[in-house]
């Protein structure tokens, strides 16, 4: 199990190589680069999101799960940070509050007992074209999600599109 690993988030004075501060993340391998924001470090690890002061590496929100895994870096347009998971695509305010979650359902989504084992692996991180949220999953669709409403504009197989190349025009 991944809760036993904590990773270490360190940030490093590059004038002088020294190490500024150093902070534990909490349970969970840090998956991607971290991005910062407005003076905020949003990361990715196994088991959520969280983001901290990039000034003093203190811990400000997490977003965290046991039914689901996030993938990939965050990204973020507008003050809003979006990321997938094994059920699908979140949007959070970059004070860490929810503004929607787009849920994609799986054959076993209706039973009581479904668990994150039942999800998808995401095959993609998110990319945000204009007001479109593109990614996808291993249930071979790539999904087109209005980033305002959080409501699934378009799904396309995978077979129909050929390469997995986002193309905006």
């Amino acid at each position: 199990s991944d809760r036993g690993y904590y990773s270490i988030l360190t940030a490093i004075n590059c004038m002088i190589g020294e190490t500024k501060w150093q902070v534990s993340n909490g349970p969970g391998t840090i998956i991607a680069t971290p991005i910062v924001y407005n003076d905020i470090i949003i990361l990715t690890n196994y088991w959520g999101i969280s983001a901290h002061d990039a000034q003093t590496g203190e811990y400000l929100w997490e977003w965290n799960s046991k039914e689901e895994h996030p993938y990939g870096s965050v990204v973020i347009k507008d003050d809003v940070i979006f990321f997938v998971t094994t059920k699908g695509l979140h949007a959070r305010y970059h004070t860490g509050k929810s503004i929607w979650n787009f849920c994609i359902k799986t054959p076993h989504s209706h039973q009581m007992n479904w668990s994150w084992k039942d999800a998808f692996l995401p095959i993609t991180t998110v990319s945000i074209i204009e007001d479109t949220a593109v990614f996808g999953l291993d249930n071979e669709f790539f999904y087109g999600v209005d980033i305002n409403t959080g409501k699934e504009m378009w799904k396309c197989a995978l077979n129909e599109m050929g390469d997995s190349t986002i193309d905006d025009g």
